[in-house]
């Protein structure tokens, strides 16, 4: 093997070294950070269920509250009972959290599924933290 090539070598597999070690250092934060961004949003699937509206509001975050009040949220979600039936149970079927740098903040997205008595509805939701809290940022029907 020829020096040029051994030295590169050498070289990618330092570099690879260090990439590993950095991701191993983020795990446990990554991992913190997923569930308590999960804990926030089964506190609101299991709200909505127990149909306590206002106690999942109040899961949402500050630009949630500005773009919908209270009241649209509570005729929003009675109106898919309405046409779906009766909301059973809320399950999370995928999650994705990330940091970012600008701006600098968490963020997690959530596709889950809303059980209702005649079918299932799939949603996509987006939290980020404010304030050092995770909040439901926004969600829509697939």
């Amino acid at each position: 093997m020829k020096r040029r090539t051994k030295y590169l070598l050498w070289g990618l597999l330092a570099l690879w070294l260090v990439a590993a070690v950095g991701l191993v250092q983020w795990w446990p934060v990554v991992n913190s950070q997923a569930g308590a961004a999960h804990e926030v949003f089964q506190g609101f699937g299991d709200s909505l269920v127990a149909k306590q509206y206002a106690r999942a509001y109040g899961y949402c975050g500050r630009d949630f509250h500005q773009a919908i009040s209270l009241e649209q949220f509570v005729r929003l979600n009675e109106g898919l009972e309405s046409k779906y039936g009766s909301l059973r149970a809320v399950s999370q079927a995928t999650l994705h959290t990330k940091y970012t740098l600008k701006p600098e903040r968490w963020t997690t997205e959530i596709d889950a599924n809303f059980d209702y008595e005649k079918t299932r509805v799939p949603f996509a939701f987006a939290l980020r933290q404010e304030n050092g809290q995770w909040v439901v940022y926004g969600y829509e029907q697939r």
